[in-house]
């Protein structure tokens, strides 16, 4: 695992078990909730068994092609003057 997944990680924690926190101060649940709540998001966010967060990105091809450059036209330099 990553440094990137673990820092993630314990700010999910955290910001879930503040969530949590105010779960417990507004409707009342146990306090203990809050850290529940907290630890299984930090896991899900960190382990990430679908794939969906952490997915690796597909490597660059590499062209051996020329770019290609469009030609604008032929540039006017004797124009008739009205």
């Amino acid at each position: 695992m990553n440094m990137k997944r673990v820092a993630m990680a314990v700010l999910w924690a955290y910001s879930m078990w503040v969530i949590g926190g105010l779960a417990e101060l507004v409707i009342g649940t146990p306090a203990i909730l809050g850290l529940a709540v907290g630890v299984a998001g930090a896991v899900l966010f960190a382990v990430d068994p679908l794939g969906i967060i952490w997915t690796t990105p597909e490597p660059r091809a590499e062209s051996a092609e020329r770019p290609v450059v469009v030609d604008s036209g032929a540039a006017v330099v004797d124009a008739p003057a009205h």
